[in-house]
């Protein structure tokens, strides 16, 4: 953000104050529109696309976790997801064992046993000791 100086010319009080503020508010350019909401469910490829990560993984086919209660490998895609009232998303075994990770805003998500990561104005947060890894994106057979 740009500050700017409001000078008072000549005489003082009240009424030059609100010219010079107004003389400021025609020179200075517009405020950027404010990024949209995110939608619930706030999926964890979505978090990445929003913080410009465009390296990782696109669709939540790319990322991979083991459960710890059934030991099943599995994509985030695979697993479901359970959009949360407090603004959080949270992904849970494709068998239903357990929640896998977390996604949402820093003071939405609760603190844990397992990693948080912030990414843009997010975190992820998995909740498992195996954690997230990135693959290639493409979809599995």
């Amino acid at each position: 953000m740009t500050a700017g100086v409001i000078g008072v010319r000549g005489g003082s009080g009240l009424a030059a104050l609100r010219s010079a503020v107004r003389r400021l508010r025609r020179s200075s350019p517009a405020a950027p529109a404010p990024a949209p909401s995110p939608q619930h469910p706030l999926r964890v490829s979505d978090v990445m696309q929003r913080a410009g990560l465009a390296s990782l993984p696109a669709a939540d086919d790319g990322y991979r976790t083991a459960c710890p209660v059934c030991a099943d490998v599995q994509s985030l895609a695979q697993a479901s997801v359970e959009p949360a009232s407090t603004g959080i998303t949270a992904y849970r075994c494709r068998n239903g064992c357990t929640q896998l990770a977390v996604t949402g805003y820093p003071q939405s998500v609760p603190d844990c046993a397992g990693w948080q990561v912030a990414v843009g104005e997010f975190v992820i947060t998995s909740l498992v000791p195996a954690g997230l890894q990135f693959t290639s994106g493409k979809p599995e057979a």
